[in-house]
């Protein structure tokens, strides 16, 4: 039975506040085709105001379709994956730069040298580390996709995130030229502007991607004292009201567009002004918004750990990745784990080399044991029987000492960066480029070209 922080009547009167702010208040979407749609859906619009209010049948038609989506769903303690995915929370506009300690825009260089770095390492799939800041904005996500089929060979290429329509239909074509697949990459994200605002850079990718039924996700990001209450449990009523009015839009837009939401809030420190992702409360704005998804309404929902507050990498790092891995972690599905720093917008390739060893830590934790006759080892128990010398020096104990799962951070920082650094260093000398095939290549390049021309103009 999966743990709960929250007792359910908590979770119950989170639901009905949700509901009455979309129904009172409602949400603002900044387009008019999504608008039409979810008038048609039976939402009351204003369309000079751009607000859609959701009644409660409106609430109650949606959460059907959904409810069919994720029949057969059922809560499960929370297990992190063997294998290493990450890109999840979308590009870095930053690299981090050890020699200068310092973060700077990432340039196509830079672009290519983090492509490698995740091709050499244990990352089996990766969306594009770092956004190219040597090309213009419309171009730069294509651009990125295109370095990424050049590079990569044993990792499998993910999404990158858009911000304009145009780039759509570019990223579709490279979708079914890499895996015959169109929605390939295509961003799964759609993060509505707390509170309960669908910006038009949102709305109208929304619109763009509606054709192809795209995984319509909704991270709610609501900060906690700045655009929802103060309290975790008002933050909590922001983020289900979003996650809900996003699950009607999609619905709206294409009945047939499968749905999926994650929490990732934050709380605004009221002495700096700063938005502080590492705290108490936070977790359990969190936790409140998963849970009321879960349990009330009997919807899958994450809890998201990519964001933290540390700005260099080490060991500060690692504690809030372990503060947010152990306080989200024990009570929800979680991610983290991606080489990322300042709430998500530094990539940094010694900080993902340190991350590796912490996912793998967790790993081993929340899956079940892999068990053999061999890890039993029944055998070596009736060998070594009441020898003096014990199992220190057994051939049992010397086959699986190499194997342990464990971390350990070193004491000294300086120890932990540079065996890091020099990992992922000694990586990079044995990179191996793909053996793609001519018309691969070829079709590639004239993609990208007709994206360029077309994009930039």
């Amino acid at each position: 039975m999966p743990r709960q922080l929250h007792p359910t009547d908590q979770l119950e009167r989170i639901d009905r506040a949700a509901r009455r702010v979309l129904a009172e208040m409602g949400m603002r979407v900044e387009n008019r085709l999504c608008l039409e749609a979810l008038e048609a859906f039976g939402a009351r619009i204003d369309f000079p105001k751009e607000r859609a209010v959701f009644p409660p049948e409106v609430i109650d038609r949606m959460l059907n379709l959904v409810r069919n989506d994720h029949a057969g769903w059922t809560r499960s303690d929370p297990r992190f994956g063997r294998d290493l995915w990450i890109g999840s929370g979308g590009c870095c506009p930053f690299i981090y730069d050890d020699d200068r300690a310092d973060k700077r825009r990432a340039r196509e260089a830079d672009c290519i040298q983090a492509l490698k770095i995740v091709e050499t390492s244990p990352v089996v799939a990766s969306g594009p580390p770092v956004y190219n800041a040597d090309c213009s904005p419309k171009f730069e996500a294509i651009r990125c996709l295109q370095l990424g089929l050049e590079t990569f060979n044993k990792t499998q290429l993910g999404g990158i995130d858009l911000f304009f329509p145009e780039q759509v239909p570019f990223a579709v074509e490279l979708g079914r030229l890499y895996k015959n697949d169109p929605t390939r990459f295509l961003p799964a994200g759609n993060c509505p502007t707390s509170p309960l605002i669908v910006a038009k850079t949102i709305a109208d990718l929304a619109v763009a991607k509606a054709p192809y039924k795209k995984f319509y996700a909704v991270p709610t990001m609501p900060v906690s004292g700045a655009n929802a209450p103060i309290t975790p449990e008002g933050t909590a009523v922001i983020g289900v009201a979003e996650i809900l009015g996003g699950y009607v839009l999609a619905k709206a837009l294409n009945p047939e567009t499968p749905v999926g939401s994650c929490a990732l809030s934050a709380r605004m420190d009221m002495k700096t002004g700063e938005v502080i992702y590492v705290a108490p409360e936070v977790l359990r704005a969190d936790l409140a918004i998963v849970e009321t998804m879960e349990i009330v309404l009997k919807l899958p929902c994450s809890t998201f750990g990519v964001y933290i507050d540390a700005v260099v990498p080490g060991l500060q790092a690692v504690r809030e990745k372990l503060i947010r891995s152990l306080g989200l972690g024990i009570y929800g599905q979680l991610t983290g784990f991606e080489g990322t720093l300042d709430k998500g917008r530094v990539f940094s390739p010694t900080q993902l080399m340190i991350d590796y060893d912490l996912h793998r830590f967790f790993a081993a934790a929340t899956n079940p044991p892999e068990m053999s006759e061999d890890t039993l080892g029944v055998e070596a128990i009736l060998k070594t029987a009441w020898d003096p010398a014990g199992y220190l020096t057994s051939d049992h104990t010397v086959r699986f000492m190499r194997q342990s799962e464990s971390f350990n951070a070193e004491t000294s920082e300086a120890n932990l960066l540079n065996r890091a650094r020099t990992t992922w260093q000694e990586n990079l000398t044995r990179y191996e480029p793909p053996n793609h095939s001519r018309e691969f290549l070829r079709d590639l390049k004239s993609i990208c070209d007709r994206a360029r021309n077309e994009l930039e103009k």
